[in-house]
């Protein structure tokens, strides 16, 4: 049974941050650096930090509002279904991205004698059900995916230090300025711009949500994640070997040793990916059937869901016929169309909403500050009316009493 939309505070950021690392601490991070995309990784905070405070403040300005009933009530009702249709398309192309990925890494990983078919049946089922299921729920499941994503990554980066070189991570001067700034804004288009898909969420935001601390939390948590596993997998696997592996993280868990217990901690690593894998393959289904949804008016978009989710099922086996092909389409193409999206659509909601603002003249409330401790007596004394009309009547007749 799908639960009741509402998602705190603590559940909205746990989505942000599982939708920007999931991907890509698994397919690794973009080329052009060098051992110097950690430096790239940090450069990429000053572009993701005014993407996150253009967010928060869409969401300051028309609370209650996802992106595209925010288009609507700033644009109109035409130009929001041509919105809807770019989002719908960009949504659930990425949605058959990365249920492609994590198809193809449980093939390759552990599943070689399964057809992929079965394999991305296997998911469909899996993420549509957690899509259906609700925001309220992928909040809390994002919560627990995301708080054993962290005992798991701080476990590998323990017992990785023997195999770590220092070396590994100097910077390099074969590198120039350019090329570091360019694959800044390689992450900036992805994995950290796909936080455009809590956008499709905002109108199930809790009133008390503050989301300039929501977005800024979220994107800076999600910078250091990606900064501890590039630095590890460097330090372990060495520049060379980090670019030829096909899933670098996997890699590097794999030749770690604990002790004398074992060294099959990439299957422990491998879980933790395939859990952060649902999680934005459901998010990103979300997003493009509520786009589609705002397209026909649908109240109830969830019944969209198992439909639209097929769709895109048949759509990632039949277009990408190897994970090669699906890596060089979103290294040469997806990056290249992602921002219009994750960007420039965004700022132009939010200038025209900033222009409508001004016209009223009237100031924007805080919708998440607290009240005040009088504020908050009287929402008491006011809360329930007839335990208010019970307490006078029981003074009345008490002062009847003492006058009889």
């Amino acid at each position: 049974m799908r639960m009741k939309d509402g998602l705190s505070m603590r559940n909205a950021c746990a989505i942000i941050v599982v939708i920007q690392v999931g991907n890509t601490i698994n397919l690794g991070f973009p080329e052009g650096a060098g051992g110097n995309t950690w430096l790239s990784i940090l450069l990429s905070a000053f572009l993701v930090v005014p993407l996150m405070l253009i967010y928060a403040r869409l969401v300051h300005l028309m609370p209650g509002k996802n992106i595209f009933e925010m288009s609507e009530h700033v644009f109109g009702r035409v130009i929001t279904i041509i919105i809807c249709l770019l989002y719908a398309y960009n949504f659930l192309t990425l949605t058959g991205i990365v249920r492609s990925n994590y198809a193809d890494f449980a093939h390759i990983v552990s599943l070689k004698n399964t057809p992929i078919v079965v394999i991305g049946l296997s998911f469909f089922i899996i993420c549509s059900y957690m899509a259906y299921s609700g925001t309220k729920t992928m909040g809390k499941w994002c919560v627990l995916v995301l708080v054993f994503s962290l005992i798991v990554l701080g476990g590998t980066v323990i017992f990785s230090i023997p195999r770590m070189k220092v070396d590994n991570i100097m910077l390099s001067l074969e590198y120039s300025p350019q090329e570091i700034g360019l694959t800044a804004l390689r992450l900036l288009a992805l994995p950290f711009g796909d936080a455009v898909i809590i956008m499709s969420m905002a109108g199930d935001f809790e009133k008390k949500v503050n989301p300039y601390k929501l977005f800024l939390v979220g994107g800076i948590l999600s910078i250091g994640i990606c900064l501890v596993v590039y630095l590890t997998n460097c330090a372990v696997l060495g520049q060379k070997t980090l670019e030829a592996a096909l899933f670098p993280s996997y890699k590097a868990a794999s030749v770690v040793h604990i002790g004398s217990v074992g060294t099959r901690i990439e299957t422990v690593v491998a879980f933790a990916f395939v859990m952060q894998g649902i999680t934005k393959v459901a998010a990103s289904l979300t997003a493009g059937v509520k786009a589609i949804s705002m397209i026909f008016k649908v109240k109830k978009h969830h019944m969209l869901i198992y439909p639209v989710g097929f769709l895109t099922l048949a759509f990632s086996i039949v277009v990408f016929h190897s994970i090669l092909e699906m890596l060089e389409f979103t290294d040469k193409i997806y990056r290249l169309y992602a921002p219009f999206f994750q960007i420039f659509i965004p700022i132009l909601i939010l200038i025209a909403a900033e222009i409508k603002a001004k016209r009223k003249k009237q100031p924007v409330e805080k919708i998440w500050k607290e009240p005040l401790p009088t504020e908050k007596e009287d929402m008491i004394d006011h809360a329930d009316p007839e335990d208010h009309i019970n307490n006078v009547s029981t003074t009345k007749s008490g002062s009847i009493k003492t006058a009889e």
